[in-house]
């Protein structure tokens, strides 16, 4: 079985690209070249696969155990919410996402930009080789500009050297059964005579919704509700 996937992404609106200049820098870093939104979501895959059903939940902390996160786990961290539709760039990688069909999903959903400048690299992923603690995590690119380097990787385990490494052009998602495998992102920087440079990333994860915290925190309380039909989309599917 598979444990990662890549494939392209048919569309990206010009107003998620454009919502990244307005993201907020992230205050739980030492360093300043990250900046994020956050947001939560509950989704349900059709019984046919052929449309998703996702449901903007109530904004509140992201969290993460010092299981998956070291460094910053176990506290609550506020970040500002997401305030573009990023809804059907999630349905569409949903299609291809071997979700079960009679149970809700809760996501977590980061835009992350990393900047590149003077002679600084930026950190796309201060922890290193990381599970996020899903079922399963996908990265689609955005945008890169005047950079190198930002290769993502999958790896066996936290030390092992990458089974598999690609750079996601924009416009490229990369799936992760994250139970089974890490992933990680090298640093990037500026390319020859760029003055500023930045690597624009939608991340989020799946986690079954009576499975989690999340059952109790959020109960039902929904911002907006749409059901998006996937049917076109299934290219390359996770197995």
């Amino acid at each position: 079985m598979e444990n990662y996937v890549t494939l392209k992404v048919r569309e990206i609106p010009e107003a998620v690209r454009a919502s990244y200049s307005d993201l907020r820098r992230d205050p739980y870093l030492e360093f300043r070249e990250r900046y994020r939104r956050y947001a939560n979501f509950k989704l349900r895959l059709s019984a046919d696969r052929s449309q998703v059903s996702i449901s903007r939940l109530a904004h509140k902390p992201y969290y993460q155990s010092k299981t998956y996160h070291e460094t910053l786990g176990d506290i609550d961290r506020q970040f500002e919410p997401i305030e573009a539709d990023v809804t059907g760039i999630i349905a569409e990688c949903t299609a291809n996402v071997p979700l079960d069909v009679d149970r809700d999903y809760f996501l977590r959903v980061h835009q992350f930009r990393t900047l590149a400048k003077n002679d600084d690299s930026g950190k796309c992923v201060p922890e290193g080789p990381h599970r996020d603690g899903v079922e399963f995590a996908v990265m689609v690119s955005i945008d890169r500009q005047n950079i190198v380097g930002g290769a993502s990787q999958i790896l066996a385990d936290k030390t092992a050297s990458p089974m598999f490494e690609t750079l996601l052009e924009p416009g490229t998602a990369l799936i992760v059964k994250d139970t089974d495998v890490y992933h990680n992102v090298t640093d990037i920087e500026l390319v020859e005579n760029a003055k500023l440079g930045h690597r624009d990333v939608l991340l989020w994860g799946y986690i079954p919704w009576e499975e989690s915290r999340y059952k109790e925190l959020y109960g039902e309380l929904v911002e907006e509700t749409k059901t998006i039909d996937v049917s076109a989309y299934r290219d390359k599917a996770l197995n």
